[in-house]
Protein backbone atom coordinates (compact mmCIF):
# COMPACT_ATOMS: atom_id res chain seq x y z
CA UNK A 1 0.00 0.00 0.00
CA UNK A 2 2.89 2.85 0.92
CA UNK A 3 4.66 1.77 -2.71
CA UNK A 4 1.27 2.72 -4.67
CA UNK A 5 -0.10 5.88 -2.26
CA UNK A 6 3.42 7.30 -0.91
CA UNK A 7 5.44 9.01 -3.55
CA UNK A 8 7.98 9.14 -1.07
CA UNK A 9 8.60 6.18 0.12
CA UNK A 10 8.17 4.37 -3.92
CA UNK A 11 11.27 6.47 -4.73
CA UNK A 12 13.02 5.55 -1.91
CA UNK A 13 12.06 1.40 -2.76
CA UNK A 14 12.99 2.33 -5.97
CA UNK A 15 16.28 3.67 -5.49
CA UNK A 16 17.11 1.01 -3.21
CA UNK A 17 15.69 -1.19 -5.94
CA UNK A 18 13.07 -3.22 -3.73
CA UNK A 19 9.84 -4.19 -4.87
CA UNK A 20 7.12 -4.61 -2.86
CA UNK A 21 6.83 -8.31 -3.61
CA UNK A 22 10.18 -8.75 -2.24
CA UNK A 23 9.06 -8.34 1.38
CA UNK A 24 7.65 -11.47 2.58
CA UNK A 25 8.42 -11.61 6.04
CA UNK A 26 9.35 -9.18 8.56
CA UNK A 27 12.80 -10.27 7.94
CA UNK A 28 12.95 -9.25 5.15
CA UNK A 29 11.12 -5.63 6.05
CA UNK A 30 14.18 -4.85 8.43
CA UNK A 31 16.96 -6.24 6.28
CA UNK A 32 15.77 -4.82 2.70
CA UNK A 33 13.13 -1.98 3.55
CA UNK A 34 14.86 1.44 3.11
CA UNK A 35 14.47 3.11 6.71
CA UNK A 36 13.45 6.97 6.65
CA UNK A 37 15.64 9.20 8.84
CA UNK A 38 14.17 12.22 10.59
CA UNK A 39 15.89 14.98 8.62
CA UNK A 40 14.55 13.39 5.05
CA UNK A 41 11.01 13.22 6.22
CA UNK A 42 11.30 17.14 8.07
CA UNK A 43 12.71 17.70 4.62
CA UNK A 44 9.98 16.28 2.47
CA UNK A 45 7.12 17.94 4.94
CA UNK A 46 8.89 21.22 4.08
CA UNK A 47 9.06 21.18 0.45
CA UNK A 48 5.55 19.85 0.45
CA UNK A 49 3.59 21.06 3.38
CA UNK A 50 1.76 19.90 5.62
CA UNK A 51 2.25 16.55 5.16
CA UNK A 52 4.84 15.86 2.64
CA UNK A 53 4.77 12.50 0.34
CA UNK A 54 3.77 10.53 3.13
CA UNK A 55 -0.22 10.47 2.71
CA UNK A 56 -1.50 7.27 2.29
CA UNK A 57 -5.39 8.02 2.19
CA UNK A 58 -7.25 11.31 1.40
CA UNK A 59 -6.70 14.27 3.66
CA UNK A 60 -10.87 13.62 3.83
CA UNK A 61 -10.38 10.61 6.09
CA UNK A 62 -8.00 12.13 8.21
CA UNK A 63 -9.49 12.69 12.40
CA UNK A 64 -6.27 14.29 14.43
CA UNK A 65 -2.97 15.21 13.42
CA UNK A 66 -0.16 15.61 15.71
CA UNK A 67 2.68 17.90 15.54
CA UNK A 68 5.74 16.92 17.04
CA UNK A 69 8.48 19.15 18.13
CA UNK A 70 10.07 18.08 14.66
CA UNK A 71 7.78 19.70 13.42
CA UNK A 72 6.89 16.60 12.05
CA UNK A 73 3.33 15.82 11.44
CA UNK A 74 1.76 12.58 12.24
CA UNK A 75 -1.63 12.29 10.29
CA UNK A 76 -4.27 9.85 12.37
CA UNK A 77 -6.90 8.10 10.19
CA UNK A 78 -8.57 7.36 13.82
CA UNK A 79 -8.48 9.04 17.27
CA UNK A 80 -6.95 8.01 19.36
Amino acid sequence: MVYERSPFYRRKMNEAKIRPEDIKCLDDFYKKFPFTKKHELVKNQRERPPYGEFLTVPKEKLRAVFISPGPIFEPYTEVI
